[in-house]
């Protein structure tokens, strides 16, 4: 499977961007310019295809946790990201440095860098999404 243009441009800015990479939460503001934020890694996938200063992008007070419009979150749309799943889960779990992996979020959240999470999605897109976006 080949990644589509949004997927490319997604890998693009995991790799451009690595001190934007957060762990545990979706994004967060980190200032009052638009590109002062981090995000996970499925964070930064919302913020590719919106861009961030969109309005459908939606951040609470304390700056933390974006969502879409109502509806509830990264991924409650998915399907429009051709992700095989809502929080980035895998076809099948792959064992990277000697741990084992689920998903985007286990990736993100227990230490593996932006570039070692695009490296492993370019590598092996058919185990992460269902079509080309």
């Amino acid at each position: 499977m080949e990644l589509g243009p949004l997927q490319k441009q997604w890998i693009k800015n995991l790799r451009a961007h690595p001190e934007r990479q957060c762990r545990g939460t979706l994004a967060e503001r980190t200032g009052t310019e638009p590109h002062e934020y981090k995000a996970c890694c499925l964070g930064e996938f919302i913020i590719t295809r919106f861009g961030i200063n969109n309005d459908k992008l939606n951040f609470t007070n304390n700056n933390k946790f974006l969502w879409i419009d109502d509806s509830g979150g990264t991924i409650k749309k998915y399907a429009e990201y051709g992700l095989i799943s809502e929080g980035g889960w895998f076809e099948s779990s792959v064992v990277i440095n000697d741990e084992e992996y689920n998903s985007l979020i286990q990736m993100n959240d227990n230490g593996l860098t932006w570039t070692e999470i695009a490296d492993y999605v370019e590598q092996n897109p058919e185990n992460v999404f269902t079509k080309s976006v």
